[in-house]
């Protein structure tokens, strides 16, 4: 896995940081930050998904919006034995 997270300050994107950090996986992050006045995402997100939400990761030539779907790519194709990262992550969504 060579993942890059496009990370929104102050969004859910944080929760993926968090997983990939404490499964200890490799990843880059992109930064981006919302307006001072408007509280929204820069138009450069738009560049990574139509919606220009964020977060979004690119694995390869695979992207995927959204934290949760993101969480089962993560998870499904890391080492960590799946039902220690099943538990952690319905722990976060309970």
């Amino acid at each position: 896995m060579n993942i890059i997270v496009h990370h929104l300050e102050n969004s859910r994107s944080q929760r993926v940081l968090w997983l990939l950090g404490e499964l200890r996986l490799p990843y880059r992050v992109v930064r981006y930050w919302r307006d001072p006045i408007s509280g929204l995402a820069p138009d450069a997100a738009r560049d990574i998904h139509p919606l220009g939400k964020l977060p979004v990761t690119q694995d390869g030539n695979l992207t995927i919006a959204e934290s949760v779907p993101i969480f089962g790519h993560i998870l499904n194709h890391s080492r960590v034995p799946s039902s220690c990262a099943f538990l952690t992550v319905s722990s976060w969504r309970s």
